[in-house]
């Protein structure tokens, strides 16, 4: 109940909102590893990245909350662009975290990662398709992207048609640019760098 008015802003996308509301929580409660986390979140999707690994703190080795500040940690060193570093935290996530509720974000970390390195085919490892509501939109978003890439438009068109409507949603740019891209193939509208801080973006938004 502590973080609840934190946690809807957060959800709202109203992100100056909800870091002010989990530093009144915090403020209070220093504890709060819920109301830390989330703060930690919103400060990485606002791209305050030199703040938010200040604000990293010390948790019990393989408790749910360390693996979840690990993949942000990830997230983190994708967005400065230390590649190999994040994709040995998204690998070691992969391999020993015992959550299975925490282990497909760690793999779309590592999809990330090949992705923006353009291995687009090793990228599909970690982008299992699953049918209906057993995979997130956002992985079968990268699915899209991943296999247009590797020149399977059919595989690409599949998957975009049993996406949700997302056109109301933070996503909706991204949707577009990969609709033009890879379903209509129209060529690009934005660079591959801003498709990536989308897909980021994304990749957190499913995570929070």
């Amino acid at each position: 109940a502590r973080n609840g008015r934190a946690e809807v802003l957060k959800a709202q996308g109203q992100l100056e909102s909800a870091l002010a509301a989990y530093d009144e929580v915090i403020q209070r409660h220093p504890d709060n590893v819920v109301a830390r986390t989330g703060r930690l979140w919103v400060l990485v999707q606002m791209g305050r990245l030199d703040h938010a690994l200040e604000s990293f703190c010390a948790l019990p080795n393989g408790s749910l909350d360390y693996w979840i500040q690990e993949h942000i940690r990830g997230m983190i060193l994708l967005r400065q662009g230390k590649l190999d570093t994040a994709e040995r935290v998204f690998a070691h996530g992969v391999s020993q975290c015992a959550y299975a509720v925490s282990k497909p974000y760690f793999l779309t970390g590592l999809a990330l990662c090949h992705m923006r390195t353009r291995r687009f085919a090793s990228a599909l490892e970690f982008l299992p398709k699953s049918e209906g509501a057993q995979q997130s939109w956002g992985t079968r978003l990268l699915r899209v992207h991943a296999l247009a890439e590797t020149a399977d438009f059919t595989g690409a068109a599949e998957d975009f048609s049993a996406l949700p409507d997302l056109s109301a949603t933070p996503a909706a740019p991204a949707v577009h640019e990969i609709e033009q891209r890879y379903i209509l193939r129209a060529g690009p509208q934005q660079t591959d760098d801003w498709l990536f801080e989308q897909e980021v973006a994304i990749c957190l938004l499913q995570a929070a």
